[in-house]
């Protein structure tokens, strides 16, 4: 569709309803006119921009329906403001949606008369819903050869040096036109249908979507040792497995040494895992497995990320980096012009598989390889998930010594063939060259790769729900958006499923929440989103009186359906504060942010049309993490900020009353004295946690004073009880005898029994659990 077509549909549409001068039909026709000849006249650098610069003139598209205005383009189908005269002369100074107080009565606030004056909830319309709807994402597609393939990314990579200049007015203009008319139809069609607030359909679906399946997730991981009498690694789903660096199997300790996290060939200390056997606290040295690494010419770096126990197999995960130069292959005109350095890090991700049935002697029985490097992994109903990034390299597309039939460069590869181009997926737009590769390995009978799929995505973070994978990122580009995409799984069978996005940035996994066929999400979009846009589209339209709006972060909720199309929303939570933890249990979800002070919100999912929050508890600090303890409380682990001065205080334990979602109590908190730093703000699983045995503990560091007018940095873990009349109750507590020589963040917890571990990566100390007295202490090799 034209810009004529755009502009009839929109004089017929409006025909018989009265609109402000500067918002008629032949404005607005001019006003599109004067911005394309005004991009006529711009030169862009990148493809990119191209495509930037006619979203925005498509945002300028309006339609007036029902009293109501529409925006149309780049952000989908936008209410706006409602006409407050009939004869519509003028802006209304208020939104034309209904106030979320209005649509929210059954929010609880600790004042009762705050209802309708709390600064914790705005009017929809003051974040000029702008943020609410879904951005278009543009469809996947699947390559019909590696030549296809090579042809499409390879103008996106050479632009991404920004050293070649090629012709690129074909793939991008083609693209932009597509979506630039899809969306103003729908916005066309959505408005005809009904005056009502549009909804976008942002599904990108791909060729099988209709293969992708999500059940029902049952709860959240809140006690993954309910039948064991030993700790597990704390995971965000409870039937979702992760890979740590410490792990027992209830009679072997399981320890990784990664030695500074690297190794080059020349150096002598190669990453181990060490097998400890534990006998009531007495500790003996079993074996120790020093991975393999391959000598060779090349400088190579090898990273032990973490590993998993499943049976009789200690399941490692590798990153391997090698560096390649271009003294191998001969510059062509284009490359030496243009000064283009090639020289590059070829990654891989190496699975190897030991059985480890006879604890002395471990064997290693397979390792395997996908491109990229290493981003995360999953164990669910025995198949083992991996995720890695791979960066297609320029010189694919530079040297004509290489030439197109060098896949290596541009495909991703598993062990030693090229994922079959069948198996590979692109967005439309190919705004981004990184490609993730996702691989399933039956861990039952691990002779080699189940599946695999390779997809483009700007998503670097992995949310892994118990049914579907979800890669997402944020895009900077003129306002934040973070890009969602779903790969379900089922018996290590793959499928690439919807892809959206969502207004502003997630704080990190924990805003994502798969469950009954439905993704829940919370998100934070920041202040300058609406400058952006106020400076850039609404210039014309925009008033004094609601400038004012568009100076502070809001908050969102989001309910996306299984093909990842928007169900329901909440916007404007919170003004001037952000996300910082998260948590969901069946129906309901709690949520923080933080400004000044801590309020706690609780969101009722039960209708995923209709989400509604129903509680909010404000208190100083905040929480950074957040785990279910027990049924009816919620244990937050994060930091104590004095409300009038915002001074730190030191780390703080808070215990939620959740009986009653609606009224939500802080029942006691707990402030670690002169403590500044933990490592369980910000990696779950450094934190042991057993609801149903009460007990849970993490490491942390305090600046104390050593008496000789000086302070001086000491760690420690502790560990904790909680007693619904004493509050929390700190057991015992252990200084760590920190020698540089491993990272304090590689400090773990574990219980067998009643006995306590003490996990280093060069120690481990026994103790009676809740004792300070100790049992045994060892060194591993």
């Amino acid at each position: 569709m034209n810009e004529d077509e755009i502009m009839k549909k929109i004089k017929e549409e409006s025909e018989n309803i009265p609109v402000p001068e500067s918002l008629s039909p032949e404005n607005m026709e001019k006003m599109l006119k004067e911005h394309k000849d005004k991009s006529k006249d711009t030169s862009y650098a990148t493809p990119k921009k191209r495509y930037r610069g006619m979203a925005i003139a498509a945002g300028f598209a309006v339609v007036i329906i029902g009293g109501t205005m529409y925006a149309t383009g780049l952000f989908g189908n936008l209410s706006l403001y409602k006409s407050s005269t009939s004869n519509g002369d003028k802006m209304a100074d208020n939104a034309a949606a209904e106030s979320y107080e209005a649509e929210s009565d059954e929010v609880t606030y600790e004042d009762a008369d705050q209802a309708k004056k709390s600064d914790t909830l705005v009017n929809e319309d003051e974040d000029l819903t702008i943020q609410k709807e879904l951005v278009a994402s543009g469809d996947l597609k699947v390559p019909t050869s590696y030549e296809d393939y090579y042809n499409t990314i390879s103008k996106a990579i050479i632009n991404n040096y920004r050293s070649v200049d090629i012709d690129d007015d074909v793939v991008y203009e083609e693209a932009a036109d597509y979506d630039y008319e899809e969306e103003t139809n729908a916005a066309s069609e959505s408005a005809m249908e009904s005056s009502k607030e549009a909804s976008f359909d942002a599904s990108a679906g791909s060729s099988d979507k209709s293969a992708l399946t999500t059940g029902d997730s049952k709860t959240s991981s809140e006690d993954k040792s309910d039948s064991k009498n030993f700790s597990t690694t704390n995971t965000q789903e409870k039937e979702v497995d992760e890979g740590d660096i410490v792990k027992t199997d209830g009679k072997y300790i399981y320890t990784a040494n990664r030695h500074g996290y690297y190794y080059y060939t020349y150096n002598s200390q190669v990453p181990t895992i060490s097998i400890t056997r534990t006998d009531n606290g007495k500790l003996e040295n079993m074996s120790t497995i020093e991975l393999e690494v391959p000598k060779t010419a090349e400088e190579v770096n090898y990273t032990l990320q973490e590993f998993y126990l499943y049976k009789n197999y200690l399941v490692v995960m590798l990153d391997k980096s090698t560096s390649r130069y271009n003294n191998e292959y001969k510059y062509d005109d284009v490359a030496y012009n243009n000064d283009i350095n090639l020289n590059c890090y070829i990654n891989q991700s190496l699975i190897e598989i030991y059985d480890i049935s006879n604890k002395s002697k471990p064997k290693k029985i397979k390792t395997l390889y996908q491109s990229g490097s290493y981003e995360s992994s999953r164990i669910s109903n025995g198949y083992l998930y991996t995720i890695s990034r791979f960066t297609p390299q320029s010189r694919a597309f530079i040297y004509d010594s290489i030439g197109k039939s060098v896949y290596s460069d541009y495909v991703p590869y598993i062990n030693d063939e090229a994922i079959d181009y069948n198996d590979i997926y692109y967005s439309r737009l190919l705004d981004s060259v990184e490609t993730y590769v996702i691989t399933s390995v039956d861990l039952n009978k691990p002779l080699g790769f189940s599946d695999s799929k390779a997809v483009s995505s700007t998503g670097g973070e992995v949310y892994v729900g118990e049914n579907a994978i979800y890669l997402y990122g944020t895009i900077y580009e003129n306002i934040e958006k973070t890009e969602i995409l779903k790969i379900g799984y089922n018996k290590g069978k793959l499928s690439v499923g919807g892809k959206a996005m969502v207004a502003g940035y997630l704080y990190g996994s924990f805003a994502l929440s798969e469950y009954n066929g439905y993704l829940r999400i919370v998100s934070t979009i920041p202040a300058n989103n609406f400058s952006w846009y106020d400076q850039n589209v609404w210039k014309e339209t925009s008033t004094d009186s609601f400038s004012y709006r568009l100076n502070e972060n809001i908050n969102a909720v989001y309910v996306l359906d299984n093909d990842m199309k928007l169900t329901g929303r909440i916007t404007g939570i919170a003004p001037g504060e952000q996300i910082y933890s998260a948590r969901f249990f069946g129906d309901i979800g709690y949520f923080v942010t933080y400004r000044n002070t801590d309020p706690l919100f609780s969101v009722d999912f039960s209708d995923p049309k209709n989400p509604k929050i129903i509680g909010a508890l404000k208190i100083p600090g905040f929480s950074n993490y957040l785990h279910f303890y027990g049924n009816d409380t919620l244990l937050g682990i994060g930091e104590e900020i004095d409300p009038y001065t915002q001074n730190f205080e030191g780390i703080k334990l808070s215990m939620f009353d959740i009986s009653d979602p609606s009224n939500v109590t802080e029942s006691d908190k707990f402030v670690i004295k002169n403590s500044y730093y933990s490592s369980a703000q910000y990696n779950y699983k450094s934190i042991m946690i057993d609801p149903a045995k009460n007990v849970f503990g993490f490491c942390y560091e305090c600046n104390e004073y050593d008496g000789y007018d000086d302070y001086s940095y000491n760690y420690y873990y502790s560990t904790y009880t909680f007693d619904k009349d004493k509050g929390f109750i700190e057991t015992a507590r252990y200084k760590i005898l920190y020698d540089y020589m491993y990272d304090i963040n590689d400090v773990r917890g574990i219980y067998i029994g009643n006995v306590f571990y003490l996990v280093t990566p060069d120690n481990i100390q026994s103790f009676q659990l809740g004792s300070e007295k100790q049992i045994d202490n060892i060194f591993l090799d």
